[in-house]
């Protein structure tokens, strides 16, 4: 009887320390952590091992060799919550390739020459809660590549060589709050692209190549709190593309070449902290309404030659103005 309850007390003893190990590593790269196995260049592989010690829940491939995951390359490894692949040479993907990996939450490839993705690439992750391909070569994002990942909260693909979007790609992702598609080759952004995406919060959209946005095309963006679209080629935007968006707080337009805005873009948006149009070729600027929450207004390097709206504005959190750079005779 004592020697079944010092075992017992035993084993709860190292359950318990199992789980503080746990909370002190998981998530990022840390040495010696017992629930994480990590490759690197001093420790390569060129292929994905056939198994890992079940207590193995995070896996980390850091500068290997290896250029293929072939299908259910992670098979014997359901309990895996995380894999990160970083600075990877990896060229091919092949469809099923994480099948199995039932609690998988994060996934992450970067560094990579993926070129297209096969649809079915992530058949199975329904658990699936981040997906990081930044800066892999990626040209193409097939519709149906994220189908059945209705867990699905974040995507990056910034970085990337993608030209061009097809409608429906982002349809069944209820709870995706964030989307980067920054420095991608984006020119054309269709109508119902966002259509579905209802809890999206923060949208990143810079360093493309994006001339207009058509009439509804941010309509279902409700909750959206961050726009970036940063250097693009907008020369104006439609008078109520940002009506709907009441909860947006930071709206990033810098270097494009916005020449007019109409009297209307701004209006009825009273959460706004940071409103950035630097480098643009304003002659004027449209009124902001109240504005109640905004601390930083950058109209820097434009050709504003009067502030008549901004001085009739109502802006008593505003900390931080930028107008160097203008026509301005007169303050």
């Amino acid at each position: 009887m004592w020697l079944r309850a010092t075992l017992l007390l035993l084993l709860l003893l190292l359950l318990f320390r199992t789980g503080q190990g746990n909370q002190g590593c998981s998530g990022t790269l840390k040495e010696s952590c017992p629930f994480q196995e990590v490759y690197t260049r001093t420790r390569d592989i060129a292929e994905i091992p056939k198994s890992v010690a079940p207590i193995i829940t995070e896996m980390f491939f850091v500068d290997t060799s290896i250029v293929d995951i072939g299908q259910g390359a992670f098979a014997n490894m359901s309990n895996l919550v995380k894999i990160v692949f970083l600075n990877s040479k990896i060229k091919r993907v092949e469809a099923g390739a994480f099948e199995n990996l039932e609690n998988l939450v994060d996934l992450e490839i970067t560094g990579a020459e993926l070129g297209d993705l096969p649809v079915g690439t992530f058949r199975s992750l329904d658990r699936l809660r981040k997906v990081n391909l930044r800066d892999s070569r990626v040209r193409r994002i097939e519709k149906g590549l994220f189908e059945g990942l209705g867990d699905l909260e974040e995507i990056y693909l910034h970085r990337n060589e993608i030209a061009s979007l097809p409608g429906g790609v982002f349809d069944g992702l209820p709870k995706l709050s964030l989307l980067h598609l920054g420095w991608n080759q984006i020119s054309n952004v269709s109508r119902d692209l966002f259509k579905h995406l209802t809890q999206l919060k923060t949208l990143r959209l810079q360093n493309n190549r994006v001339g207009s946005l058509g009439e509804g095309t941010l309509d279902s963006l409700q909750q959206l709190v961050e726009l970036n679209l940063e250097s693009n080629r907008l020369q104006t935007l439609l008078p109520n593309l940002l009506s709907r968006l009441v909860n947006l707080e930071k709206i990033l337009l810098d270097k494009n070449s916005i020449e007019v805005l109409p009297h209307e873009t701004f209006l009825g948006l009273r959460k706004v902290k940071q409103l950035r149009m630097a480098s643009n070729h304003l002659k004027a600027f449209p009124p902001l309404g109240a504005m109640q929450l905004l601390e930083e207004l950058d109209l820097s390097r434009n050709r504003i030659s009067s502030l008549e709206n901004l001085a009739g504005a109502s802006l008593p959190s505003l900390k931080t103005l930028k107008l160097q750079g203008n026509h301005l005779e007169t303050l």
